[in-house]
């Protein structure tokens, strides 16, 4: 697996043709992410392996704390792991 290469609260959303589009946000608001700064798209498989709780909002899922990723491209599955202590990303 690569090394992480964003840091932030992700929206994972399931397209129609059954891939799913990672946006991720620096910071959450009430109403939601806010300030997007990278998106994944059209990935095959999303692999969580975090700790941190996801919320529904319709087809979204939200995660409710920052969370790192890791993107494999031989695989095109997206690794959601927790932060590690020492990450300075998004710090």
């Amino acid at each position: 697996m690569a090394l992480p290469t964003d840091r932030g609260y992700l929206a994972i959303t399931e397209l129609a043709d059954g891939t799913k589009k990672v946006d991720i946000y620096a910071r959450m608001s009430r109403s939601g992410p806010t300030n997007q700064f990278a998106t994944y798209s059209s990935v095959s498989d999303v692999a969580v392996l975090s700790r941190t709780p996801f919320l529904q909002r319709g087809a979204t899922s939200v995660s409710s704390e920052p969370v790192e990723v890791s993107f494999s491209s031989e695989e095109n599955r997206l690794y959601v792991m927790d932060p590690a202590p020492t990450s300075t990303l998004l710090a």
